[in-house]
């Protein structure tokens, strides 16, 4: 799998995120991570709207649960559930 790291700046708040190898052949990118209450109703909303599911939901061990998706023009964007919605 992925090798990467979780960074946790802040627990209580902040921009929490995770560093690490882009897939092979993917070059180098940045991915935004916006938090919701709840994956897939999110990603049902995308996708009624254009948006189109790249994965997830995924629990990321030691992290929180995550998926991708694909906005119309083509552009990638992070989830994260709530942690109180994760029940941790």
């Amino acid at each position: 799998g992925p090798t990467y790291a979780m960074v946790h700046p802040n627990a209580d708040r902040g921009i929490n995120g995770g560093v690490g190898a882009a897939p092979e052949g993917d070059g180098s990118r940045v991915t935004v991570y916006n938090e919701v209450e709840d994956l897939n109703q999110a990603l049902a909303t995308i996708e009624s709207l254009g948006g189109s599911r790249v994965f997830g939901p995924l629990d990321v061990p030691n992290g929180p649960s995550i998926a991708l998706f694909s906005d119309p023009d083509g552009h990638t964007i992070g989830l994260t559930q709530a942690a109180t919605i994760r029940g941790r």
